[in-house]
């Protein structure tokens, strides 16, 4: 894909993808590949026994070995999401709903808003620049007990990828209420910047 899209934009396309974990995720990591593939940006797919289960390992920079005392940063999260069976849901879950303070989606907020963030970064990265690693890990199956991280930890690029630095895109202590949406004004449109600029509160994650 030629065309960089913004955070939103991204965002939109995440979760219009229904990647339960009860499905493959095989065709939003495909979108995910073709988006990064761009020169300096390496790819790593890791397939489940079934080829149906995919992670994904995007390295951008030096490698691990090749940075001093193996700094830099990984980011890491999953393209899975929880069924959207709620009867709350007043819109599609699969379709990015938007309102003056928030985008209503499955997943949203967790965790393909991060993704999104994520994927977007590394895009803009220029891998001449960078003097230590960054990495991106995105696993399957994380909504039924971590399968995809358990796979990817037992596999070489675990090791390879080992770096003192590392950003989860769920960090503990999340609101339980949050999956469903994401602040505005954690990831502002060209649109909707200034409007959400003026938003002090974040609306509890309740599915519309």
């Amino acid at each position: 894909m030629s065309t960089k899209l913004s955070n939103a934009e991204l965002l939109c396309r995440l979760v219009g993808f229904d990647s339960v974990s009860c499905h493959s995720n095989v065709p939003i990591a495909d979108f995910v590949c073709e988006y990064l593939d761009r020169p300096g940006i390496q790819i790593d797919r890791l397939a489940n026994a079934d080829s149906d289960k995919v992670n994904l390992v995007v390295r951008v920079g030096p490698s691990a070995d090749e940075s001093p005392e193996r700094h830099g940063l990984t980011l890491s999260g999953h393209m899975d999401v929880v069924p959207a069976d709620e009867p709350q849901w007043r819109s599609d879950p699969f379709t990015l709903t938007e309102t003056d303070t928030a985008y209503f989606g499955r997943g949203a907020c967790d965790m393909k808003g991060f993704v999104a963030q994520a994927v977007n970064l590394i895009r803009g990265c220029d891998a001449h620049t960078l003097a230590h690693p960054l990495v991106l890990i995105l696993t399957y199956d994380e909504e039924v007990g971590t399968v995809g991280a358990a796979h990817l930890a037992e596999a070489d690029e675990a090791e390879t990828d080992a770096v003192h630095h590392s950003v989860p895109g769920s960090p503990p202590g999340s609101p339980p209420g949050a999956r469903a949406s994401i602040s505005a004004t954690s990831m502002p449109s060209s649109a909707k910047t200034s409007r959400a600029a003026r938003k002090a509160s974040t609306p509890a994650g309740i599915p519309q």
